[in-house]
């Protein structure tokens, strides 16, 4: 079909007799085409060697997880396409063509929805730095720095929550997975981030802290 179909799988247990099922589901209306250029014979798709290389490569990846909301169980899929562009100068990608989906599926009707889409460019930008060795001889060495551009998601499952993040206003957007509907937009600025069970933010900074006061 020269499609990604999203599919399904799911293990089931009978309580009473110990039986186990494993059942698959295959949504095949929501089908869609393989990133222009991506080549699904297994045999001419190139791994990273750290050597320099010109061209491009590919990779496919979906993070799927359960969570009990209002004591129903879903779960969650965050599929993710990644194109990578080489110029061949240095062992590392140019830029990074990522596009996004996330999925929720219900496992009590076994529905599939496709909740939202994002795609976003990562440029990076590469330069060198002084850097000596051991014995005091200065080396060649580059550093890069990333320009993001487009839209990104991130899911926070625990909160029946995924923030779609927008480079060109600057704001966060927070959905609610079971309705998808939007429930608070921030400046990308004003974000701290999620929250443990210290209250504190989750940055070096917070852990510095707590270090440092215990």
């Amino acid at each position: 079909m020269q499609q990604l179909v999203p599919t399904v799988k799911v293990y089931e247990m009978d309580y009473s007799n110990g039986d186990e099922t494993f059942k698959e589901y295959e949504f095949v209306n929501m089908a869609f085409p393989y990133p222009d250029g991506y080549s699904t014979d297994w045999n001419v798709i190139r791994e990273y060697t750290g050597e320099a290389m010109e061209g491009e490569d590919y990779n496919l990846f979906i993070d799927n997880r359960k969570v009990v909301i209002d004591g129903r169980v879903y779960g969650y899929g965050l599929y993710q396409n990644n194109k990578r562009i080489y110029s061949g100068k240095h062992p590392f990608a140019d830029s990074e063509h990522i596009s996004e989906r996330v999925y929720f599926f219900d496992y009590a009707n076994k529905e599939l929805k496709l909740l939202r889409t994002a795609a976003h460019i990562n440029k990076n930008r590469f330069y060198p730095i002084p850097t000596w060795d051991s014995e005091g001889n200065s080396i060649c060495s580059e550093t890069w720095d990333t320009t993001i551009t487009g839209t990104t998601l991130s899911v926070h499952p625990s909160n029946n929550t995924y923030i779609l993040d927008n480079t060109a206003t600057k704001q966060l957007q927070f959905y609610s997975f079971t309705d998808n509907t939007t429930y608070l937009t921030v400046k990308s600025g004003d974000y701290l981030g999620t929250r443990d069970l210290s209250s504190c933010t989750r940055s070096y900074a917070c852990i510095l802290a707590m270090i440092l006061y215990q």
